[in-house]
């Protein structure tokens, strides 16, 4: 892919099974506009007897924000956008475990980026 459009030699890995438990909702919130909003947390347990890995396997996938961050910000930005990307040491694809990719991981694009919140995950 970014050599010159050749063709991605991929590997399918997993299934990586979690058992999910939803919580009691919390923080619930009554507006003015007569909506409700609350956050509904959730606990989820590894299963290894029911995955084909270890969440500690490590998976190459696309870089979330490297891949966004042209068309996040406008093209006059482009040039700063890159710098911080350089700066980061990014690339389109990444490697990180199973368990960064699900439930968060210090991005450096983000951190790089002073984000408020450097964080990222899937289920983040």
């Amino acid at each position: 892919i970014m050599n010159l459009g050749a063709k991605p030699v991929l590997e399918q890995k997993g299934p990586y099974t979690y058992r999910v438990r939803q919580l009691p909702k919390d923080i619930i919130t009554v507006s003015d506009n007569h909506t409700i909003s609350y956050r509904q947390p959730y606990s989820a347990v590894f299963q290894p007897d029911m995955s084909a890995g270890s969440e500690t396997d490590q998976i190459t996938a696309l870089n979330f924000a490297a891949a966004a961050a042209a068309s996040v910000y406008p093209p006059i930005t482009h040039g700063f956008v890159n710098l911080i990307l350089n700066k980061a040491n990014a690339s389109l694809f990444q490697t990180r475990t199973v368990v960064e990719l699900l439930w968060g991981y210090e991005d450096p694009i983000l951190k790089q980026a002073q984000s408020k919140d450097p964080i990222t995950g899937l289920f983040y």
